[in-house]
């Protein structure tokens, strides 16, 4: 039945990321909007990531996507455009907002802030949940996002005076 609607693999795969995308929506649009100061709309966005990796099945797609695009040149451009650039892109709207408020340093690439604040969250789940290493090397996920959180600030607010 699968191959009858779908044809090959390739095609299932693109439809299954095509439809987590389309429902992750309202989650892009959350992580695009500012909220109040920069430290409040980092918090937030953390938070929301992390929500989407416990409760919403984020971790399980992400490990779909990798496993299925590494190395695979019709998935891979797939994963990027479905899965990793819409948080990236979503985040970046969100930094450069607050760019142009005045609370975040001007000469960081809004793309390149987001990448730095997505990328430790997302390899912390991969590995934790989906490559269990949380069995063998658990991580205090509250201590990790406070102090993610703190890092980025340090590195990305406006004003560089001490907290």
């Amino acid at each position: 039945t699968m191959q009858h609607y779908f044809g090959r693999r390739d095609e299932v795969v693109a439809a299954v990321l095509s439809q987590a995308k389309a429902a992750a929506a309202p989650h892009f649009a959350t992580l695009a909007e500012p909220l109040g100061s920069l430290e409040e709309s980092v918090v937030a966005a953390l938070r929301q990531l992390r929500l989407g990796f416990e409760q919403f099945g984020v971790g399980e797609i992400h490990a779909l996507a990798l496993v299925e695009g590494l190395r695979n040149a019709t998935i891979g451009p797939i994963t990027v455009d479905t899965v990793l650039e819409p948080s990236i892109a979503a985040l970046a709207t969100r930094l450069a907002s607050h760019q142009q408020r005045g609370d975040m340093r001007r000469d960081v690439e809004p793309r390149h802030a987001a990448l730095m604040l997505l990328a430790p969250p997302l390899l912390l789940f991969l590995h934790q949940q989906q490559l269990h290493g949380a069995q063998d090397y658990p991580v205090d996920l509250n201590g990790f996002f406070e102090s993610h959180g703190r890092s980025f600030l340090r590195a990305h607010r406006a004003s560089l005076a001490p907290e």
